[in-house]
């Protein structure tokens, strides 16, 4: 975490582009119904399937409460106030247990027993979460349901007991807090669309024994509700992304457009309006009763008379380029069509004068920070130490890097290469240390990134930063 001010700049500037649906994506979803369903399960099946046993060390990076640092489960979680109990990343792991708060278990959302422990949805990290080993015990294979006559109560009031008399199914079901009834609905339809192909073979009482429709019509129209009354929240594109990008490589469709669990299981008459709106990058906007912190297409269904609208809303961020660096014994930003203003951040004070793209700092010591309007949106940016990168002599004045983007080899030329007490850095987008190479008297250097995953990757060298694009 304690890279340069310039990594953490544009590590951060490339995230808001790059950690979102992948441009592309769900070009060949144009239709509705049962045909759109099977038009997601080709573009969702073939995911890279992790072992079970592996899921343990992915909860870390998916399944982490940001409010407080603890494993964030639906089994326990408060989220109106404060959680009964915690549960430690790996130091909680399951284990025995005999009551709530012992430890974490790895909960199949849809039961495993459903699908007779079958591959690879027994290690499906999408319908997999980390929840209170002894509820988890509670839940057992029993289907969601709502009841009104729980013969038992988790402490986070989710409850287990025979279905209500309007639900259409009366015997044992489990209930999860209304907070958290989205989140399992979209990720029933997720499992009925990713295994499509075998799902008629598998036995629930949620299920009417075809690929299509999948669910009977208590279960589907209860599913339905859950998903309108709970609308996606930020942990569920989060986590959608970080399995995505980083462990099976395909998303859960109705994350990313809600509008389609309408589109294919909506029996109701549906018009469509759709609005593209802009904000600036950093700022929220409430669409569907959710604040909205990341681009992409959000649904709302407003009802009405001859139909209810199914209102679309395409939400893109408007882009300033926050990036700047250090040359000689000046600061420079790299932004375009854009207005500036420095700060000291020793008073966090704009510094008089101080309007272009670059600045000399006093005595060449100080903490800095710049504030830039393009677009009409303003952002401004971290303080930058201008003694901490301060190097006397052999900074690098230019990098030249071809061919970029590249399919395998990578040249560097410039004079300042040549040291032997150097090296370079190469990091992934995301700021993880994927490769460093030691600099042997040469001012070119042949770099083999054959066996890199594509994408955009960042090299350091000498406190500044360089990018390259692998494709």
């Amino acid at each position: 975490m304690k890279k340069t001010t310039l990594l953490i700049l544009l590590v951060l500037q490339i995230i808001t582009v790059y950690a979102q649906i992948p441009a592309g994506y769900y070009n060949s979803a144009t239709d509705s119904g049962y045909v759109l369903k099977t038009q997601l399960y080709t573009i969702i099946r073939n995911h890279s399937v992790k072992s079970y046993d592996n899921l343990w060390q992915y909860f870390d990076e998916t399944d982490i409460d940001a409010s407080d640092g603890f494993i964030y489960d639906v089994y326990s979680e408060n989220p109106n106030g404060t959680d009964p109990y915690n549960f430690t990343y790996s130091t909680n792991q399951c284990g025995n247990y005999s009551q709530e708060g012992d430890c974490y278990n790895r909960e199949h959302i849809m039961p495993k027993s459903w699908f007779n422990d079958g591959t690879p949805m027994e290690s499906d990290i999408h319908h997999i979460l980390p929840t209170d080993g002894f509820v988890n015990n509670i839940r057992a294979n029993y289907p969601f349901g709502e009841t009104n006559a729980p013969t038992k109560t988790t402490q986070n009031g989710s409850k287990l007991g025979n279905g209500t008399s309007g639900l259409g199914y009366t015997s044992l079901v489990f209930e999860p807090l209304d907070d958290f009834k989205g989140d399992m609905a979209r990720i029933y339809f997720y499992m009925a669309t990713r295994y499509e192909n075998v799902i008629n073979g598998w036995s629930s009482p949620m299920f009417d024994g075809s690929k299509d429709k999948v669910f009977t019509s208590w279960a589907l129209s209860m599913l339905i509700k859950w998903h309108q009354n709970d609308p996606i929240n930020q942990k569920e594109i989060d986590r959608n992304n970080e399995i995505y990008y980083n462990i099976q490589n395909n998303r859960n469709p109705f994350v990313d457009h809600p509008e389609y669990v309408e589109k294919i299981w909506g029996s109701g008459t549906y018009c469509l309006a759709t609005k593209n709106l802009q904000i600036c990058t950093g700022e929220s906007i409430v669409i569907g009763g959710i604040a909205r912190t990341q681009e992409g297409t959000f649904s709302e269904i407003i009802q009405g008379t001859s139909c209810d609208t199914i209102k679309y809303t395409i939400l893109s961020f408007i882009e300033v380029d926050t990036l700047f660096t250090r040359i000689d014994d000046k600061l420079f930003s790299t932004a375009q069509n854009a207005s500036f203003q420095w700060y000291n951040c020793a008073d966090n004070l704009p510094i008089a004068g101080a309007t272009n793209s670059d600045y000399i700092p006093i005595n060449g010591i100080g903490n800095y920070a710049l504030e830039i309007t393009q677009n009409g949106c303003t952002y401004k940016t971290k303080c930058y130490d201008f003694t901490k990168l301060a190097v006397a002599q052999n900074l690098v004045k230019q990098l030249v890097i071809y061919p970029n983007p590249t399919s395998g080899v990578l040249i560097l030329k410039s004079e300042f290469l040549q040291t032997n007490d150097e090296c370079l850095k190469i990091y992934s987008i995301l700021g993880k240390l994927i490769k460093e190479v030691s600099i042997k008297n040469s001012n070119e250097i042949t770099l083999d990134v054959s066996d890199f995953e594509n994408g955009i990757y960042l090299i350091e060298f000498q406190s500044k930063m360089f990018k390259f694009i692998k494709n």
